[in-house]
């Protein structure tokens, strides 16, 4: 299984519920969501700051984004999109049609909710009881500074992250699923044919070069 943002996060939970139906996992560009809430600091609060005013209680955030969708989500994309040319004017009129509905802006909001409500409760839950993914794990995080700062490197977070083991690479760039890079496609493909990590607790991570 590969999975980017709000999807890696949705992997990551399937990983540690139901450890006997993933097999292999790419998780591209995320650090947990638990890290990333207790090393929360002024300048990821910032930078990321839909990460706390979409939790506010409703209708709060739905009727402030409601007031002028286009004009947040616009905001949204072009802070993230770091990349030339990853996200074509079709792909914006797109991103549009399907976020400024009353419906997809509360469901926007009740993601961001969960993740910092019941999501934090499972991820603590698992921490205490000591659980940890046991499918090898290849892991993929940007490659631009600026974010490494702000949301870390993989292989800092491993004793947080439920890892027994992974490989990572730093190679990516925000929306990078549009524009993945063949080295990328590679390192995927070649997990999901092979069983390329060993998962032991005592191994040091491994980084591909």
């Amino acid at each position: 299984m590969g999975a980017h943002d709000r999807g890696a996060r949705v992997a990551h939970r399937l990983c540690l519920d139901s450890p006997k139906s993933v097999k292999k996992v790419c998780l591209m560009d995320i650090a947990p969501t638990l890290t990333m809430y207790r090393q929360t600091n002024q300048e990821f609060a910032t930078k990321y700051m839909w990460w706390f005013f979409l939790i506010q209680a409703a209708p709060l955030p739905e009727h402030l984004i409601g007031l002028d969708p286009q004009y947040y989500l616009g905001d949204i994309l072009s802070g993230l999109n770091k990349t030339p040319g990853a996200l074509t004017p079709e792909a914006v009129s797109e991103y549009v049609r399907c976020f400024c509905c009353t419906s997809t802006i509360h469901a926007t909001c009740e993601d961001f909710r969960a993740a910092a409500d019941i999501g934090l409760e499972m991820d603590e839950a698992d921490e205490r009881a000591g659980n940890k993914i046991v499918a090898p794990v290849h892991v993929l995080w940007g490659a631009k500074k600026q974010r490494r700062a702000v949301v870390g490197r993989p292989r800092d977070l491993a004793g947080e992250s439920g890892l027994n083991g992974y490989r990572a690479r730093s190679r990516l760039r925000p929306f990078s699923p549009r524009r993945t890079s063949r080295g990328n496609l590679r390192g995927t493909a070649a997990l999901l044919r092979h069983s390329v990590i060993r998962r032991t607790t005592q191994e040091r991570p491994r980084r591909l070069t």
